[in-house]
């Protein structure tokens, strides 16, 4: 990964096997799937500023969520926003 186009490619490949698993229920293997995506995402250091903020923001908001489901979405919206779409289907 080196760039934005790189960014959304790997947020769509998180979305493409976390959503599925958000949708057989299992919300917390789905947050997981998200979160490492993006802490992987910026350790990699190829965000840029704004994207790295969208997912600073979702992580730093995970830790303050009640419940796996929340943190998904949470996650969710900021894979969305890597690649410039809104959320839909899990």
């Amino acid at each position: 990964a080196s760039g934005p186009a790189d960014a959304a490619r790997a947020a769509t490949e998180a979305i493409a096997q976390g959503a599925p698993i958000y949708n057989q229920g299992d919300a917390a293997e789905c947050e997981q799937i998200y979160r490492a995506a993006g802490q992987r995402l910026l350790d990699l250091g190829v965000l840029n500023a704004g994207q790295r903020a969208v997912v600073e923001k979702a992580l730093q908001e995970c830790r303050r969520l009640p419940n796996a489901d929340a943190r998904a979405w949470a996650m969710r919206r900021a894979m969305d926003a890597l690649r410039g779409g809104p959320a839909s289907g899990g």
